[in-house]
């Protein structure tokens, strides 16, 4: 200690008096006291520094676990897999398939790309706005993946039921297995099937989601809605008035897996939302242009222009493009800027 070290230091022989003497060695005494308070300060601002550093290193990490799905779509512009801490950039126009010992397999016109070993419970498949994607699990079921869409999934399933979760819009052919029930989790309802064919629609923030049965049978599950059993070409709507059932031609529901939408008295407003997340543009229309009636077939190419062209074209519309964005106001003017 600078005390102990104090007392045992040998003056040299000095001219000074003995108070003169006894207020330099109490000045040396206050100033090694000084000292050794800063130094106390000094360490416990660095461990407290440090502390702060780990609680915003954890706080950081837990917001990352924690972090919306949407979100993240909404950050990516390809397809992606995240298999565990493994992260893999699907190439477009490749189909995943999750093989029978637990390796997932890409293949790009029935040739093999890439195989990687997948991981049993944090399979992440990413589909952002723009993008669709094929994704085959170890029991043969096969789900087309639509744009801004989510699906986790493991690479091999439990011994007594087949479980995935998804947000976002998906058509799915689930393998027949009695004595496993396949089920769909999504944020608000679960969907219950042995082997059937069936569309979910379940993005987040649109005003109603539901699920359009082709072909088997189905059970949506609510927590606080009820429960209700499908039969082929019945759409199951869940909104903040209940669950309802309806009478519809299913086709209609899931032309988009095949390039195209089919159209019936539908709102322009809604047309273009889907348009939106299977092109990943920004579209606003006015308001008397969003409540046009849409009807008959609107072929989705690969060119964005030649579907917003089809739309003018048919309807009394114009369209004005910058960039990402695409402007859709109700004019006489049906040329496209």
């Amino acid at each position: 200690m600078p005390g102990t070290i104090l007392l045992s230091v040998k003056f040299n022989p000095s001219t000074l008096s003995l108070p003169e003497q006894q207020g330099q060695i109490q000045q040396i005494r206050l100033r090694a006291a000084k000292h050794k308070k800063r130094l106390f300060i000094y360490r416990a601002g660095s461990v407290a520094a440090a502390c702060i550093l780990g609680i915003i290193l954890l706080f950081t990490h837990s917001l990352q676990k924690n972090e919306n799905p949407s979100d993240t779509i909404a950050k990516i512009n390809e397809v992606q897999l995240l298999m565990g801490d493994k992260r893999v950039e699907i190439p477009i126009g490749a189909n995943i398939a999750c093989l029978a010992d637990g390796n997932i397999e890409l293949t790009k016109s029935t040739h093999r790309i890439s195989l990687f070993k997948g991981n049993n419970n944090t399979n992440r498949l990413i589909v952002p706005k723009g993008r669709r994607t094929v994704l085959q699990l170890p029991d043969g079921t096969k789900i087309w993946v639509n744009s801004g869409s989510e699906i986790t999934f493991p690479s091999t399933f439990a011994t007594d039921k087949r479980v995935i979760n998804m947000l976002g819009e998906a058509y799915i052919e689930v393998t027949k297995d009695h004595k496993h029930p396949f089920i769909v989790k999504c944020p608000d309802f679960n969907v219950r099937v042995l082997g059937t064919k069936f569309d979910v629609h379940a993005y987040k923030g649109d005003k109603a989601q539901r699920v359009i049965l082709a072909e088997g049978s189905v059970q949506i599950d609510t927590s606080s809605k009820g429960s209700l059993k499908l039969s082929p070409n019945e759409m199951g709507t869940i909104t903040d008035n209940g669950l309802i059932c309806t009478a519809v031609d299913a086709s209609h529901y899931t032309s988009w897996k095949d390039g195209y939408l089919y159209l019936q008295s539908e709102p322009l407003s809604e047309v273009l939302k889907h348009i939106e997340r299977y092109y990943n543009v920004e579209i606003s229309c006015c308001p008397g242009s969003c409540n046009l009636k849409c009807n008959g077939k609107l072929v989705l190419t690969d060119s964005i222009n030649d579907v917003i062209n089809c739309i003018v074209s048919t309807m009394p519309v114009t369209a004005k493009k910058k960039g990402n964005k695409i402007e859709i106001k109700l004019t006489d003017n049906k040329s496209m800027k």
